[in-house]
């Protein structure tokens, strides 16, 4: 993806988890390589909590190339507060900004 600084980005990501697999507890968001995932996701839940969709958008200041990441968070109960038994998945997105 290639981009003008100052122009928002939009991002879409859609998450399921297996049959007996849990439900989805959360989505994160690293656009700069933040490693505290500090953009936090609001979730639509589908199909009793196995399926997601996260919109969102951002703006990248200036040019270089980046790596927009998205984090999926996932509890075999649904339990989004028992963070040792979280299995997380992420994905990731190349933009250049030029």
């Amino acid at each position: 993806m290639r981009v003008k600084p100052g122009e928002a980005v939009s991002f879409e990501a859609y998450a399921e988890v297996p049959d007996n697999g849990g439900k989805i507890t959360s989505v994160d968001f690293s656009f700069e390589g933040e490693t505290d995932y500090p953009e936090k996701g609001r979730l639509e839940l589908m199909n009793d909590g196995r399926e997601a969709v996260v919109r969102t958008t951002h703006t990248y200041k200036e040019p270089g190339v980046y790596f927009g990441v998205v984090r999926f968070k996932s509890n075999l109960d649904g339990n989004a507060e028992d963070n040792f038994t979280q299995i997380v998945n992420l994905a990731r997105v190349r933009v250049i900004v030029e």
